[in-house]
This record gives structure tokens, C-alpha cells and sequence, in this order.
């Protein structure tokens, strides 16, 4: 009996993850701790009550930070719910999950768009790209790693929408469009430098076509409201121009320039990203000659023209990681923040992957055999990638106070003066204290909320170990009080009249985070009567 095709992918999934699957702890990669302490901060708020956690109590020295005002809430969701309790086993569940996914939502897009044979070799492709190795063992860059799920059925969405009207693919590009916002909203905005140019060739001057993929992207933008406007709203609390210092300075990190040209220390991600970009430019290389090639099987010409399409994707996200892209980096606006120009190796792997299954989507053994070889050098790099980090992150390293606690200064507020040095404070170890003679109890401390029992002769001042941020509040024996900042560390203030008192702090909703619900809640409504109505 021959196997299905789908099978390909999944073969594919496991050879990637195979380290994954048969250890019990995780490579110490770049990113890893940060992804540890989302985790751990997003089941804390659950375990409090809160559907959709803001707070992260232990970041930045156990200062804390609005991390999920500003991050995507999906990845340290899925690892929270995934890991039950046990947080490495959490995170590299949704890392095996996720890969899978991305390569069988590959499958299922492409081969929407033609064979079963050609959808299958570039999902295993897609899925065995250096770029995605390395996001996966080099960086564990979770959130982005996630987002490899959603960009398939997402282009494949609009393919199909370009060629006339589809509500199904409409309703993809909504839900993976808002999926892919509430991942990992960097890797969204890069998305709109190919996917509109993409769109708006598609269409071939049908201009018409481009009212429903704006409409499915407005839908997407609504339906993510939760998200974004306290995103868009609260970006100036925060110290988000930390995204251009040396460490995150684009320039530091094109694959075809020495960042000590510029005066900048290198980094040791890019080497890797320059053996990525290399490796995957080639398969795009055997493509195009694939392509100068009759193509066999069905449907050859409209594979051929989505196949000189897709190699145009490629080698324009292979141009955006160079620095001959340099001024666009600097005139866009917000594509800064996006800090690593190598980070469009995720958009080149896609855009070569489909071209790969356009090419072998036919019967000819000659085009496998052409990008197979091809890709050797790329199998080889992501092979090496697995090695490149020793696997020592298990439990007791992520309760260590340098994971438990570290800094993040992007989410340090504005008006912290050392911010960028925060990394070097202590753990305080008293977390409220008061400023004349008097007494504090902890009673309850989370990350969302503080109570404490506070006894006093005279008038008093008490200060918390906790920055002070939109959204915190303080009650007196239950009755609001107004709070305060110290100058220079934004830590909490609070006036506390003489006697025995009940203070308790808590984060809540804003005027901005309650419209953005409201307004995500009425799209979720308007779009599921809709699609109620058209299978009625």
C-alpha cells in the first residue's frame, strides 16, 4: 500500500525534533530564558484568575514588567497549558507541536495550489530549512518559531483570493492573519512587505480582487484589538528604543556585513544565519533553473508562473537581510524594531519552500533530483545546528534567580533612570518597606496582586519592590487610594494613614485594554454570524 504524502512531512518533522523527542531538558539557546519566564508568568496570572494575564511579577530583577502588553500572548499560552505545571516540558512540547503543524499547515496550503507530491517535498523542506533549525535549537525563539504555522495557509489564502471570489480562503486569511499577530506581531509586520507586493501582482490588474484581502485584514486587525491597542496605546510607557541599542542595532546584523566595520560587536547567531541565508539561496538558485525547464504534470504553466513568483519572494528576503537594503531599514517606519535583518530568513525559507513545490510538482525525477542536491548544503547546517548549543536547561536552571529574575529592559518603565543597567540590580530582598518607623507583613504576594497588613503610629509612606505602571491600584482597608512613584526607579508609593491597615495592590484593566476586549469580543461576534448566515 503506498504511503500518503502527508507522511513525508511528518518524517520530516521528526527528524528535526529527534533531539527534542528523546531528551528530557532543553539546548541552552539565546532566547530560552526569556521564554521560561513568560511561561511561568502567564500560568502564574491564570492560576490568579486572569483570562488574559498582562503581568510578568518576577522580570527585571522582581521589579516586574507589562511583558504581555507588548508580547503576543499565543506562545507562553500554549507552552503554560502545554507544560501543566512542569515548564520545560511545556516549552518543548509546543516546540515539537508547533514544527509539526507549520509543516502540515504547509502541506495543506500548497497543495491547495496544485499536486500532492510537490506540497509534500516543500513542506518537508519548509520544515528542514536552516532557518527554522535555528530558531528551534540556536535562538528557541518560541513565539517565532510559531509562527512558521500560519504563513503558508496565509499566502495560499491570498493566491486563491487573487484568482477570484473564495469565502473560505477569506476566513483563512482572517483567523491566520489574527493568529499570526497575537504569535508574534514582529514577524507580522515583516509579512506585510511581501505579502502586499505579493498580493497586488497576484490580482494581475483585476484591482477589485484586493477589496476582500483588505477586508480580511481589517477583520484580523479588529478581531486582534485586545492585543494591539494596548499595544499601540502603551508603547510609550516603556523602553522599547532598547531595540536599537548595540546588542539589537540592525546594522550589526546583515549577513553580508561585518558588524565590526561598524564599530559593533558581532554576534554569535549570525554566523549561522549567513550559512542559512547562503544554503536556502542556493535551493532558490536550482529552482530557477528547474523552472527554465519544461515542467511536467498538471497545471504546469500556473506553476510555473506561481514558481517565478515565489523565487522573486525569496531573493527579495534574502535582499532585506543584506545591506544593500540598508536605507529601507532606516526610512521604514518601526522596521528598526524589528532588529535583526537575518529574521527574514523565516519569510525566505517560505517563499523557497513554495517554490520547491511548485517545481516538483510534477512527475519529473530530474527537478527532485536538481533541488535535492541543492539543498544537501542546507540539510547539512541544520544537522550541525542541533550541536551548536549544550543541552543542560532542565528545571533547576530555569528556577535559578539568573533565569527566574532576569531583566528585560524594553519592558522597563519610562521614566527608570540605569535602565539599561537594570540587569546588574539585586533581588530585593524586602519587598515593601516604609518610609518612618512602623511595621509590614506580607500576607499574599503575586504577580497580579499584592496584600499586605501595615501598622503604623503616624502617617506613613509605603514603598513596594514593583514598578509602577497604567493599570496598577492600591485600597486602603478596601477604599482606593492614590499612588505614586519614587523619582528615578518608578517604584510603587503609597500614603498609609496611622493605625492597623489592610493594603492590598492589583493590576487591572485600563480604559484601553477593556475597549480593545470589547471591540475583539464584537468582531469574534460579527464574523461568526456571518459565517453562520453563509451555511444556513
Amino acid at each position: 500500500m503506498r504511503m500518503p504524502w502527508w507522511t513525508l512531512v511528518i518524517l520530516a518533522a521528526t527528524w528535526l525534533c529527534w533531539p527534542l523527542l528523546t531528551r528530557s531538558n532543553l539546548p541552552r539557546a539565546s532566547d530560552l530564558s526569556y521564554h521560561a519566564q513568560y511561561t511561568r508568568g502567564f500560568a502564574e496570572g491564570w492560576a490568579q484568575g486572569r483570562i488574559y494575564p498582562r503581568w510578568v511579577g518576577d522580570s527585571n530583577r522582581g521589579y516586574g514588567a507589562p511583558v504581555f502588553v507588548i508580547y503576543g500572548p499565543v506562545a507562553p499560552a500554549a507552552a503554560a497549558l502545554a507544560g501543566n505545571g512542569d515548564l520545560i516540558r511545556g516549552l518543548r512540547r509546543v516546540a515539537v507541536v508547533g514544527s509539526a503543524l507549520a509543516g502540515l499547515a504547509f502541506f495543506l496550503a500548497a497543495r491547495a495550489l496544485g499536486s500532492d507530491r510537490g506540497a509534500a517535498v516543500g513542506a518537508a523542506f519548509y520544515v528542514l530549512f536552516p532557518y527554522h533549525a535555528l530558531d528551534l535549537y540556536d535562538r528557541f525563539a518560541l513565539a517565532e518559531l510559531l509562527a512558521f504555522v500560519w504563513l503558508a495557509p496565509l499566502f495560499a489564502s491570498v493566491c486563491l483570493l487573487a484568482r477570484g471570489p473564495h469565502r473560505g480562503a477569506r476566513a483563512v486569511l482572517v483567523a491566520c492573519l489574527a493568529g499570526l499577530v497575537m504569535t508574534h506581531v514582529m514577524t507580522a509586520y515583516m509579512v506585510g512587505l511581501t505579502l502586499i507586493p505579493y498580493a497586488v501582482w497576484a490580482v494581475r490588474g483585476h484591482w477589485r480582487r484586493l477589496i476582500p484581502m483588505a477586508g480580511a485584514m481589517g477583520a484580523a486587525a479588529l478581531l486582534c484589538s485586545v492585543y494591539l491597542l494596548p499595544l499601540l496605546v502603551e508603547r510609550k510607557e516603556l523602553h522599547l528604543d532598547w531595540f536599537q541599542e548595540d546588542h539589537y542595532q540592525y546594522a550589526r546584523s546583515f549577513v553580508d556585513r561585518d558588524p565590526r566595520s561598524v564599530g559593533l560587536q558581532d554576534d554569535p547567531t549570525r554566523p549561522w544565519c549567513v550559512r542559512a541565508a547562503a544554503t536556502t539561496a542556493l535551493v532558490a538558485l536550482a529552482g530557477l533553473l528547474v523552472l527554465g525547464l519544461k515542467l511536467d504534470g498538471p497545471d504546469r504553466e500556473g506553476r510555473r508562473c506561481e514558481g517565478f513568483a515565489q523565487a522573486g519572494l525569496s531573493f527579495w528576503a534574502l535582499f532585506l537581510q543584506t545591506s544593500w537594503s540598508a536605507p529601507l531599514w532606516a526610512a521604514l517606519p518601526g522596521l528598526a524594531e524589528v532588529q535583526f535583518p537575518w529574521r527574514f530568513g523565516l519569510l525566505q525559507s517560505l517563499s523557497t519552500a513554495f517554490l520547491v513545490a511548485c517545481v516538483t510538482g510534477g512527475r519529473s525525477r530530474l527537478a527532485l533530483a536538481i533541488v535535492g542536491l541543492a539543498a544537501l548544503p542546507a540539510l547539512a547546517v541544520s544537522a550541525r545546528v542541533t550541536e551548536a548549543r549544550s543541552w543542560t536547561a532542565d528545571a533547576t536552571l530555569a528556577n535559578t534567580p539568573a533565569w527566574r529574575y532576569r531583566a528585560v529592559q524594553e519592558y522597563i518603565p519610562r521614566g527608570v533612570l540605569g535602565w539599561r543597567e537594570w540587569h546588574q540590580r539585586s533581588i530585593p530582598g524586602q519587598r515593601a518597606s516604609l518610609a518612618l518607623p512602623g511595621q509590614v507583613e506580607e500576607r499574599f504576594w503575586s504577580s497580579h496582586v499584592r496584600r499586605l497588613r501595615v501598622v503604623t503610629q503616624q502617617p506613613n509612606q509605603l514603598n513596594l519592590a514593583l514598578f509602577f505602571y497604567p493599570g496598577w491600584t492600591a485600597r486602603v482597608d478596601g477604599t482606593p487610594v492614590a499612588v505614586g512613584a519614587t523619582p528615578g526607579d518608578q517604584t510603587m508609593l503609597l500614603d498609609v494613614p496611622p493605625g492597623d491597615h489592610q493594603v492590598e495592590v492589583s493590576f487591572e484593566t485600563t480604559r484601553e485594554r477593556r475597549l480593545g476586549l470589547w471591540v475583539s469580543l464584537i468582531t469574534l461576534l460579527a464574523l461568526g454570524a456571518g459565517f453562520l448566515r453563509r451555511t444556513s
